[in-house]
């Protein structure tokens, strides 16, 4: 073999071997990047979750809070109806025992009114009856 071509084959097995030991190193450094950005990554979306997981928990806290304050507000429009309309019925009613006080008044004025026409009615029958035994000159019968 001639010098010059154990030359350019050393030349050739130098960079052989160079390349294979930066193609080895390129290996571990992208390898070690990739290891350290999984890790980031994972350690990245832990803390999210966790974010996420409180902004729920927050999120939650005051769905409930503003649950239980709209039930309060409607229970108190509720109650307040609630009143209006029982002083609405305690009203109609005394007004209907009203009614009543004065339908009984008025009945029992009737009463009274019939019992004294039938009272003079029946005087008026025996003076009729007197009448006519006066006319006819007949003796009531007693």
């Amino acid at each position: 073999m001639s010098p010059e071509l154990v030359g350019i084959l050393t030349v050739g097995i130098g960079l052989s071997g160079l390349m294979i030991g930066m193609f080895a190193w390129l290996r571990q450094d992208v390898g070690g990047r990739i290891e350290r950005l999984e890790s980031r990554s994972n350690e990245r979306i832990g803390q999210l979750g966790s974010r996420i997981d409180q902004r729920i928990d927050q999120l939650e806290g005051r769905t409930d809070q503003r649950f239980e304050q709209m039930e309060a507000r409607i229970n108190e429009r509720i109650d307040q109806l609630e009143g209006r309309t029982n002083e609405k019925f305690d009203q109609v009613s005394a007004r209907i025992a009203g009614l009543e006080r004065d339908h009984q008044e008025r009945f029992a004025s009737l009463d009274r009114g019939q019992t004294e026409l039938r009272e003079r009615m029946a005087k008026l029958e025996g003076l009729l009856e007197g009448l006519r035994e006066a006319i006819t000159g007949r003796r009531a019968a007693s």
